[in-house]
Protein backbone atom coordinates (compact mmCIF):
# COMPACT_ATOMS: atom_id res chain seq x y z
CA UNK A 1 0.00 0.00 0.00
CA UNK A 2 2.83 2.37 0.85
CA UNK A 3 4.42 1.81 -2.60
CA UNK A 4 1.16 2.69 -4.31
CA UNK A 5 0.79 5.91 -2.32
CA UNK A 6 4.36 6.90 -3.16
CA UNK A 7 3.78 6.19 -6.85
CA UNK A 8 0.59 8.24 -6.92
CA UNK A 9 2.33 11.13 -5.17
CA UNK A 10 5.30 11.09 -7.56
CA UNK A 11 3.26 10.72 -10.74
CA UNK A 12 0.58 13.15 -9.55
CA UNK A 13 3.04 15.84 -8.53
CA UNK A 14 4.91 15.66 -11.84
CA UNK A 15 1.62 15.74 -13.74
CA UNK A 16 0.46 18.77 -11.76
CA UNK A 17 3.80 20.53 -12.15
CA UNK A 18 3.94 20.07 -15.91
CA UNK A 19 0.25 20.90 -16.20
CA UNK A 20 0.75 24.23 -14.45
CA UNK A 21 3.88 24.91 -16.51
CA UNK A 22 1.88 24.29 -19.69
CA UNK A 23 -0.72 26.80 -18.52
CA UNK A 24 1.88 29.54 -18.80
CA UNK A 25 2.62 28.73 -22.44
CA UNK A 26 -0.92 27.71 -23.50
CA UNK A 27 -3.35 29.42 -21.11
CA UNK A 28 -6.38 27.14 -21.52
CA UNK A 29 -7.67 23.79 -20.35
CA UNK A 30 -6.12 21.91 -23.28
CA UNK A 31 -2.64 23.08 -22.26
CA UNK A 32 -3.17 21.93 -18.70
CA UNK A 33 -4.47 18.52 -19.78
CA UNK A 34 -1.63 17.96 -22.25
CA UNK A 35 0.99 19.02 -19.72
CA UNK A 36 -0.57 16.73 -17.13
CA UNK A 37 -0.57 13.77 -19.54
CA UNK A 38 3.08 14.32 -20.35
CA UNK A 39 3.94 14.75 -16.66
CA UNK A 40 2.18 11.50 -15.77
CA UNK A 41 4.11 9.70 -18.51
CA UNK A 42 7.48 11.08 -17.37
CA UNK A 43 6.63 10.30 -13.75
CA UNK A 44 5.70 6.71 -14.56
CA UNK A 45 8.80 6.25 -16.71
CA UNK A 46 11.06 7.67 -13.99
CA UNK A 47 9.49 5.74 -11.12
CA UNK A 48 12.01 2.84 -11.24
CA UNK A 49 14.89 5.30 -10.92
CA UNK A 50 13.49 6.89 -7.76
CA UNK A 51 13.61 3.53 -5.96
CA UNK A 52 14.77 0.61 -8.09
CA UNK A 53 14.16 -1.90 -5.30
CA UNK A 54 10.40 -1.29 -5.31
CA UNK A 55 9.68 -0.57 -8.96
CA UNK A 56 10.73 -2.29 -12.15
CA UNK A 57 10.75 -0.64 -15.59
CA UNK A 58 7.64 -1.28 -17.69
CA UNK A 59 8.44 -0.21 -21.26
CA UNK A 60 5.12 -1.44 -22.71
CA UNK A 61 3.08 0.72 -20.33
CA UNK A 62 5.41 3.67 -20.94
CA UNK A 63 4.97 3.18 -24.69
CA UNK A 64 1.18 3.22 -24.37
CA UNK A 65 1.19 6.30 -22.12
CA UNK A 66 3.61 8.18 -24.37
CA UNK A 67 1.68 7.24 -27.51
CA UNK A 68 -1.59 8.46 -26.02
CA UNK A 69 0.01 11.65 -24.69
CA UNK A 70 1.67 12.51 -28.00
CA UNK A 71 -1.45 11.70 -30.02
CA UNK A 72 -3.56 13.84 -27.68
CA UNK A 73 -1.12 16.74 -27.96
CA UNK A 74 -1.19 16.47 -31.77
CA UNK A 75 -4.99 16.28 -31.78
CA UNK A 76 -5.26 19.33 -29.53
CA UNK A 77 -3.19 21.26 -32.05
CA UNK A 78 -5.87 20.49 -34.69
CA UNK A 79 -3.65 18.18 -36.71
CA UNK A 80 -5.11 15.88 -39.33
CA UNK A 81 -5.60 12.16 -38.57
CA UNK A 82 -2.39 11.03 -40.29
CA UNK A 83 -0.32 13.43 -38.22
CA UNK A 84 -2.05 12.34 -34.99
CA UNK A 85 -1.30 8.68 -35.79
CA UNK A 86 2.29 9.51 -36.71
CA UNK A 87 2.91 11.38 -33.46
CA UNK A 88 1.21 8.58 -31.53
CA UNK A 89 3.67 6.09 -33.05
CA UNK A 90 6.63 8.39 -32.38
CA UNK A 91 5.53 8.73 -28.76
CA UNK A 92 5.06 4.98 -28.43
CA UNK A 93 8.58 4.34 -29.72
CA UNK A 94 10.01 6.95 -27.35
CA UNK A 95 8.05 5.32 -24.52
CA UNK A 96 9.37 1.87 -25.32
CA UNK A 97 12.91 3.19 -24.94
CA UNK A 98 12.08 5.21 -21.80
CA UNK A 99 14.00 2.91 -19.42
CA UNK A 100 17.14 3.75 -21.40
CA UNK A 101 16.85 7.53 -21.74
CA UNK A 102 14.98 8.52 -18.57
CA UNK A 103 18.03 8.11 -16.34
CA UNK A 104 19.69 10.99 -18.21
CA UNK A 105 16.79 13.42 -17.68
Amino acid sequence: MKNTVEAVLIIGSLALLLGVMALFSVPNLHGFIMGSLFGAYVGFAGLPFFDSGKWKPRPIVCGILAGVACAAIAASRTADMQTVILWGLVGAIAGLFAPIWVKYV
